[in-house]
Parts: structure tokens; C-alpha cells; sequence
């Protein structure tokens, strides 16, 4: 078998992950987790589909040894799994063994009636319309960053 540590897995993958309609985020998403994965934990492409059973569950160990297993840990596994797709290896019979992301536990809520009282009191107008627009909308901090004036419909008559 050919070096498939060479860019030609990339090509293939990304076929693949176009096949069944992925985003391009997505397909920038597991070719840069599978290249993290050659070069933080020492995957071999060739070996991986020779072997993807062991190889994979042996990738898993190191990288649980190695505490990396973090937020981006089941986007390495789906990445493994959409390689084996894309080779028509069976990747559903394979099961390897690690730690399922458990439930998360959000900081985020919405503040009691008193709180909305006191933030409303102490606000300007601006902070009002933007506090209310986010509590009535449930709009994310982050989306309200990117809202524009021509985002909102406005009625003709009114």
C-alpha cells in the first residue's frame, strides 16, 4: 500500500463528506482533525485502515493517557469514522471504548422576574430595547453582535 499519510487521503475524504452532503465547514472540520491527529498523536493513515479496530482503540488509549480528551474529541472519532466511510470500510461494526461527552451543564439562564425588574430599572433606553429584544427573541449574545438594521421587517402601514 501507498504512503497514505501523503494529502491523498484529504482528497478522498473530502469527496466523501461532499457525497453525503456536508457542509465545507465540516469537511474543514475532520481533514483538520485528522491532520491534528497525525501530527499531535502519531497516526499513520495506512496503518489506521489496515488495522482500524486496534489502531483506532490504540489511538483512543494514547490520547486518554495523554489527557487529551477534550471538546473536540468526538470530532476525532466522527473524523476516523467519515476515513473509514469514505475507504468503504465498515466503520459501524467497529466499536472502540472511550469516555462519552457527558451531559453539559449550561451557566446560562434566564434571570428571575426580580432581576429583569432591577436590570430594566438601572438601563438606559438602548440597553432596554436590547435586553428585551434578546428575552423576548431568545437571541444569543453573539447573533445580537451581528444583527443589522436591514434584519428586521418593518410593516409599510405602521
Amino acid at each position: 500500500m501507498k504512503n497514505m499519510n501523503s494529502p491523498d487521503w484529504l482528497s478522498v475524504l473530502k469527496v466523501d463528506l461532499k457525497r453525503y452532503d456536508r457542509s465545507v465547514t465540516t469537511i474543514m472540520n475532520y481533514q483538520s482533525a485528522i491532520k491534528f491527529l497525525i501530527k499531535q498523536h502519531g497516526l499513520v493513515i495506512d496503518e489506521f485502515l489496515d488495522n482500524p479496530k486496534r489502531r483506532g482503540q490504540e489511538l483512543i488509549d494514547k490520547m486518554i493517557l495523554e489527557n487529551a480528551v477534550n471538546a473536540a474529541f468526538n470530532t476525532y472519532i466522527y473524523s476516523l469514522r467519515a476515513l473509514l466511510r469514505a475507504y468503504d470500510i465498515d466503520y459501524k461494526s467497529i466499536e472502540w471504548k472511550y469516555p462519552r461527552n457527558k451531559a453539559r451543564v449550561y451557566r446560562d439562564r434566564l434571570p428571575t422576574l426580580e432581576e429583569l425588574k432591577y436590570i430594566l430599572d438601572k438601563a438606559s433606553l438602548k440597553q432596554k430595547v436590547v435586553v428585551l429584544l434578546l428575552i423576548s427573541s431568545g437571541m444569543r449574545q453573539s447573533t445580537m453582535k451581528t444583527i443589522k438594521l436591514r434584519d428586521f421587517a418593518y410593516d409599510d402601514e405602521n
